[in-house]
């Protein structure tokens, strides 16, 4: 398989920066371009017409320019040719999955959480979802993992090519 563009979805959260780091470093092994992707979620608690919730998607989208403008600084540093970042809103495993069509993805390089419990019945599991849909083989990245009574446990790095 010929590895030609690579998506890193990123909430600039720790464990997705290590996704960022090791999209940088496929990039540069496989030549590929490279792609991060930052999606601002819906915010259920504020209604779209009050002047909070301008402020708060302005605070989030200012936030996500500054961390990706930052991952792409650095993989043009370590010599990725061609590097750029996206910013979209919605619910974040539909953007990635449609990024992902849309640009014709080859790998999708993304963090998990490592939620279980409560939280992970609460929250959902963005990766399991893309995983599941993907248009192509993804590259999941475990981080550190959170048990049911909301302690962290110590930092599992594990990779995991899943289609």
């Amino acid at each position: 398989m010929r590895i030609k563009k690579i998506l890193v979805p990123t909430d600039l959260s720790e464990f997705s920066n290590e996704a960022c780091a090791e999209g940088i470093s496929f990039a540069g092994q496989y030549g590929a371009e490279l792609v991060f992707l930052f999606v601002i979620p819906p915010v259920d608690f504020l209604d779209e017409r009050m002047p909070l919730h301008e402020e708060y998607q302005a605070m989030v989208r200012d936030r996500a320019e500054v961390g990706l403008d930052e991952w792409v600084r650095r993989a043009k540093f370590e010599g990725v040719a061609k590097v750029r970042r996206i910013i979209r809103e919605g619910a974040p495993h539909s953007e990635i999955l449609n990024e992902a069509k849309t640009l014709g993805t080859d790998l999708i390089i993304m963090a998990t959480h490592g939620r279980s419990g409560i939280n992970r019945l609460i929250t959902g599991s963005q990766a399991e979802r893309v995983i599941r849909s993907a248009p192509c083989p993804v590259l999941t990245l475990k981080g550190m993992r959170e048990s049911s009574d909301g302690s962290k446990k110590k930092k599992e790095v594990a990779r995991a090519p899943v289609r």
